[in-house]
This record gives structure tokens, sequence and C-alpha cells, in this order.
């Protein structure tokens, strides 16, 4: 876009793509930058419950997958 701006600076088409562009750049850099909040709230999202429930030996469910 900035090499075919050099040929036609006042092309209004290639204007706003490369205003569009820029937007596009600017919010993806800002969602790739590490945020405390939003780490924060992935490792709530991605560390599973341990669970501590156990099966017994007459659980007819447990003796369907053993």
């Amino acid at each position: 876009v900035e090499a075919a701006l050099l040929a036609e600076p006042e092309n209004p088409s290639l204007l706003k793509l490369k205003q569009d562009l820029d937007e596009i750049i600017a919010i993806t850099v800002e969602l790739l930058l590490p945020s405390s909040s939003i780490n924060d709230d992935e490792d709530d999202l991605n560390t599973p419950e341990v669970s501590n429930f156990t099966f017994e030996d007459d659980d007819s469910l447990a003796k369907k997958w053993r």
C-alpha cells in the first residue's frame, strides 16, 4: 500500500486502505501484548479443576469403565 501511495499519494482508496491496515495492526499488537488482567483470566480458564471424587467398588458407572 505504501509503495502504491508513492505513485498515487492522493488516491482515496489507497489512503483508506492504509488507514484501515494501520488500525488492524494496532489492534493486533494490542491483543498480542501481555496484560496481567487478561493473562490472569486465561490462567483461570486453562487450569483444570481437580476433583477428589473416587469410585466405590459397588459403583455401577465405575464397573462400566474399568
